[in-house]
């Protein structure tokens, strides 16, 4: 065998090695190409599904958010209403207190720091902050 013989059998031989790689290659490729198009088909089945569940989960999340909001707001306008009514009455205690001076009246003032303390609480959960009017609730 001369030289020229020898370099065109390793020649011949890596061409064919690289031949059968890309075959093997190609035949894989072709594998995860169908198993991607059965999973783009089922995705694609399923999908609309999952998008109608997600729609109707956030609707009703809405309605839920809406519903809190009215509730929210009802208590607070209810406990805006104690506390001015509270606020009289302690108006009321004050005058009371200086003038018979009976400890009894310490029940008023105590009653009026818990509508305080849900009136702000209210205020909080309505508007995510403390009302603006530091002296509101005073």
């Amino acid at each position: 065998m001369t030289n020229m013989e020898i370099i065109l059998l390793i020649v011949s031989l890596a061409f064919f090695v690289i031949a059968g790689y890309a075959v093997w290659a190609l035949i894989q490729i072709r594998k995860t190409s169908l198993s991607v198009a059965k999973t783009l088909d089922s995705v694609n089945q399923s999908l609309p599904v999952i998008m109608k569940n997600l729609e109707e989960i956030t609707t009703r999340m809405n309605k839920v958010t809406n519903t809190v909001e009215r509730r929210v707001d009802d208590f607070s306008s209810t406990f805006e209403k104690i506390n001015g009514a509270m606020s009289f009455y302690l108006g009321k205690e004050q005058l009371f207190r200086q003038q018979v001076g009976i400890p009894v009246a310490n029940v008023f003032r105590t009653y009026g720091a818990v509508v305080k303390g849900i009136s702000v609480f209210l205020d909080y959960l309505k508007t995510g902050l403390p009302s603006g009017n530091p002296n509101r609730h005073r």
